[in-house]
């Protein structure tokens, strides 16, 4: 069988919304979260005549490798074991604050608060869909945020507007590619109880890599038209009902047997990414067991190459033991009862 959880999203036909914040806001779409925040820096180093930035050490690896790329000077810092963020606040320096796994809004709002002469940037990718989300940000603050984490679409987004006035063509062509490859996969997987085709499958796999390698080399281009479009064809009240209804449905499932992480996002203003577990030693194998049965699980965050762990344990150990479960639209309560039975097996 074809079933799969898990892995890149699908591409189906979308239906006009009548919410059109996308259409809106289409000035301040991106390439991706890495090209928002990008621009972000750019935008605040030359506005407060800034050039130091310093980041949390548990993030994604890509934000680190993009200011590396642009050799910007930046420093890491601390969290602690309940995922606070700990920041130096150096006066001449900007601030990336992450709002991890939607845990981490009162410790941002905290930080800001207390700071009024820091400048700020926050990464809202995990908690966009989170009730009364704005574009609206305070004199201190800007913000930026990843779409691809909820929907098929590669695309990021900040509180600035994307200022280049050209559509780089290399850019435009991926962006055309990646729709189609989704719209295969869609198809393909759509049918759960036909054969597998290894070789189609693999074949897909190479090519999302490829494009992924593509677009971390992306950063300053104008975003193509049918982008805005697209993210405003999602309908995202649906992806919040979903994803919030399998969180519930998987946590009452395995909470007996299992340490969840982010039971927060149970809170009616919480719209989940993922169900995230502490499964200490057993994660790697785990991991393993989930994939032989068809579900991928991805790891948040795997260590980085760009970070001295001697320096961070805590930060070591939640690279070695935090794993991902999906719970995102594409699936129902037959998906999240497969998901809970495996683990419930290992």
């Amino acid at each position: 069988m074809r079933k799969l959880i898990g892995g890149n999203y699908g591409f189906k036909r979308t239906y006009r919304i009548k919410n059109n914040f996308f259409i809106r806001n289409s000035d301040n779409l991106f390439p991706s979260g890495r090209s928002a925040f990008i621009s972000l820096v750019e935008y605040l180093f030359k506005k407060n005549n800034l050039s130091k930035i310093e980041i949390p050490t548990f993030l994604c690896e890509s934000i680190a490798q993009s200011l590396h790329r642009y050799n910007f000077d930046y420093s890491f810092y601390s969290i602690n074991k309940k995922f606070e963020l700990k920041p130096k606040l150096k006066k001449d320096t900007i601030t990336l604050l992450v709002n991890l796994f939607g845990m981490n809004d009162e410790n941002i709002k905290k930080i800001v608060k207390n700071n009024s002469g820091q400048s700020f940037i926050i990464d809202m990718t995990h908690s966009i869909l989170n009730k009364n989300f704005s574009l609206e940000k305070k004199e201190n603050t800007e913000i930026f945020f990843s779409l691809r984490k909820f929907s098929p679409v590669m695309a990021g987004m900040s509180s600035i507007k994307n200022m280049q006035s050209v559509l780089n063509s290399r850019y435009l062509r991926l962006f055309k590619d990646n729709i189609e490859l989704k719209k295969k996969r869609y198809k393909y997987f759509k049918l759960e109880n036909k054969p597998i085709d290894i070789f189609f499958e693999n074949k897909m796999i190479r090519q999302f890599s490829n494009h992924e390698k593509k677009l971390k080399r992306i950063f300053h281009t104008k975003v193509p038209k049918i982008m805005p479009v697209l993210l405003n064809g999602i309908n995202w009240n649906e992806v919040r009902r979903k994803r919030k209804n399998n969180f519930l449905y998987l946590t009452k499932k395995i909470k007996k047997k299992f340490k969840i992480i982010n039971l927060g996002n149970l809170r009616k203003s919480v719209t989940p990414m993922f169900l995230v577990l502490d499964l200490g030693k057993h994660r790697d194998n785990i991991k393993k067991f989930l994939f032989s049965k068809r579900i991928l699980t991805p790891v948040h965050w795997p260590k980085s190459k760009f970070v001295n762990y001697r320096n961070f344990k805590v930060e070591k150990k939640m690279t070695e033991t935090l794993l991902s479960i999906p719970i995102d639209q594409r699936y129902n309560y037959t998906h999240m009862e497969l998901i809970s039975k495996n683990l419930l097996k290992y």
